[in-house]
């Protein structure tokens, strides 16, 4: 993401530009003069965690987690754990003086006299950060399907997902926020020139508010599509889950509560950010994305290599080596849908744009929006479903370790006694 919005910014911003359109944090920056004769020199990841001495990163978050009494359930608000903080001293203006530390460290790892500072968390210390901000910063919030990209390989990634994101769009609706714009990760792949204009869009909107004086100064440009040479599927490569996740995935579809979970999320929450499983997508784009799929190293090449569009029409039945599904006909009188099972997770055309943005008024009034349906911020029936399902499950996996629990002591006892 970070390397998509540099690239974009440079290509709005660099007409005459006497100065860095762009930094983004890197850890070998400080001493970038003194490894210039080393090729391959081994830099960390660099994200603004790893950079700083203010808030926890989130291995150090990891290993408290594991040292303490909280549940699986709870591993969800590490993300955003900065967020829950409280200033030693309320009196002082502590979050001004936190925020000068931490933008002073961060420096190091950036060439400042770019207009733009680009930092990337995999986080969510949204208010946090927000609140200790020495410049105006612009929040771009990525959100994936939650099964599809389970880096942490939890069985219960679903309601870990629906916890941080619940947390962090209640910030939105609450106007903590002052700007932002929430993208999906499967929409900025698949209808990447579209989200990428309009994120352009947000940025100078943002500036116009914020007083700055660039936004008009440079006229905009046609922007490349994003491509990866050596990927004969190019960005759509990136929607295939990894075994990992498919592998979590079906563990909680093993689980009679946790498999209600994705049901639950699937029908009430999911589609509101344009999810739709590939495989039942009833449209061109659904066979089009399927037949990419099927070109894919990481499925066997007897499942999926010889099926082609027109088979895909026709609702012929496979298989793969890690899911199993059947292609819908394609048929126009039925609506895309979202299945709870594991399986090929994109986006529908609908969804091509920004999901949420502090900058909604402007994008509206964009040509370059393209169906002038982003929204401020999520909607009180979407925030009503998801604080309702996130509650029930949270009770409903409590239940399932006190059960657990008393089982063990139950058993501990016995054996005791014997």
């Amino acid at each position: 993401m970070r390397q998509t919005i540099e690239q974009a910014l440079n290509e709005e911003f660099a007409d005459n530009a006497s100065f860095p359109v762009t930094s983004i944090h890197n850890g070998t920056f400080p001493y970038i003069h003194g490894l210039s004769s080393i090729k391959k020199f081994p830099s960390p990841e660099d994200e603004g965690q790893h950079f700083q001495n203010i808030y926890p990163p989130f291995f150090s978050r990891t290993k408290m987690f594991k040292q303490s009494t909280c549940s699986h359930i709870d591993f969800g608000r590490l993300t955003y754990l900065a967020d829950e903080c409280t200033f030693d001293n309320p009196q002082q203006d502590s979050a001004a003086y936190l925020g000068h530390v931490l933008l002073n460290e961060w420096s190091h790892f950036w060439n400042t006299s770019a207009t733009f500072l680009i930092q990337k968390t995999p986080l969510l210390d949204v208010k946090f950060h927000e609140s200790v901000k020495q410049l105006p910063t612009l929040h771009v919030i990525l959100i994936h399907h939650p099964m599809t990209s389970n880096a942490w390989q939890s069985t219960w990634m679903g309601l870990n997902w629906l916890d941080a994101f619940t947390h962090t769009f209640d910030l939105l609706n609450r106007q903590t926020v002052d700007w932002y714009a929430v993208v999906s990760y499967e929409s900025l792949l698949q209808y990447h020139s579209e989200v990428v204009d309009e994120l352009m869009d947000v940025i100078r909107s943002g500036m116009d508010r914020f007083g700055s004086k660039l936004s008009n100064t440079y006229k905009r440009h046609r922007r490349l599509h994003l491509h990866d040479s050596n990927a004969t599927m190019g960005p759509l490569q990136y929607l295939v889950p990894k075994e990992a996740s498919i592998s979590a995935w079906k563990r909680c579809m093993r689980n009679k509560v946790c498999k209600s979970l994705l049901e639950d999320l699937s029908a009430d929450v999911l589609p509101h950010f344009g999810f739709v499983s590939a495989d039942l997508l009833n449209s061109k784009e659904g066979e089009d994305i399927v037949t990419h799929f099927s070109r894919s190293e990481t499925l066997q090449k007897d499942d999926l290599s010889n099926l082609t569009a027109t088979e895909v029409s026709n609702g012929k039945a496979y298989s793969s080596n890690l899911w199993n599904f059947t292609i819908a006909e394609n048929r126009q009188d039925q609506e895309p849908r979202l299945s709870p099972n594991p399986g090929l997770v994109t986006v529908s055309h609908d969804f091509s744009h920004v999901l949420f943005t502090s900058e909604s008024d402007a994008l509206h009034s964009s040509p370059n929006s393209v169906n002038g349906t982003a929204a401020n911020r999520p909607t009180s029936d979407l925030m009503h479903k998801m604080k309702n399902i996130l509650s029930t499950y949270r009770k409903k996996y409590l239940e399932i370790e006190n059960a657990k629990s008393q089982s063990k002591r139950t058993y501990q006892n016995k054996h005791n006694e014997a």
